[in-house]
């Protein structure tokens, strides 16, 4: 009885909020986007082209490579995975799948430019294609490009929601309402100074 009167008596802590990334101080992505990738200075490949009616010997060709492409990222051979996906897509398999798998493979090889570049041929083919937004999205946020990832994910969760592509969507739109917020204010981005009282 004595310990519930002096619990009573005791001022109760404060209640916690829940967090909120708008309530952080700084925008300053660099203190807390560890995903930052800076543009590539390597070419971006060739988006190829699609052969409508290839010859038995070509469909037999590609096949093999798309095969030989499964097998390597099966064993963990990316780069051997993202040669073989470029030899079907220069040699007349540019579907908008194809140039999407060959995306994210760039973007796995921080090569972001080249993974939009890749998606953006894809989605030219198939505007229908929201695993093209998503990897182009997921690209322009590795950017810092935060209107064009929160463009490209708000598209592809339309089109075919992703459980595990909401947390990042969420991320950007946070981002996209900061920088927003801070056009209107007038501000860089920068913390605030402290004023002297």
């Amino acid at each position: 009885a004595e310990a519930a009167r002096r619990r009573a008596r005791s001022p109760s802590p404060p209640k916690s909020r829940a967090y909120d990334p708008e309530d952080s101080p700084s925008d300053d992505s660099s203190d807390e986007d560890f995903d930052h990738l800076d543009e590539e200075k390597e070419q971006v490949p060739s988006r190829g082209y699609i052969e409508h009616e290839p010859s038995d010997s070509l469909a037999s060709d590609l096949s093999r490579w798309k095969n030989e492409a499964m097998e390597a990222l099966e064993s963990g051979d990316t780069r051997k995975a993202l040669d073989k996906y470029t030899q079907v897509i220069s040699r007349g398999g540019a579907t908008a799948l194809m140039l999407t798998k060959r995306a994210e493979l760039l973007l796995k090889l921080r090569r972001p430019c080249a993974a939009i570049s890749d998606c953006t041929a894809a989605v030219q083919l198939n505007p229908d294609l929201g695993k093209a937004f998503r990897v182009r999205g997921i690209a322009h946020r590795k950017l810092g490009r935060w209107s064009e990832a929160d463009r490209d994910l708000s598209e592809a969760q339309r089109l075919d929601y992703d459980e595990g592509t909401a947390a990042v969507q969420k991320f950007v739109a946070t981002k996209v309402r900061k920088a927003a917020k801070r056009q209107r204010s007038g501000t860089s981005g920068a913390p605030p100074s402290k004023r002297s009282r």
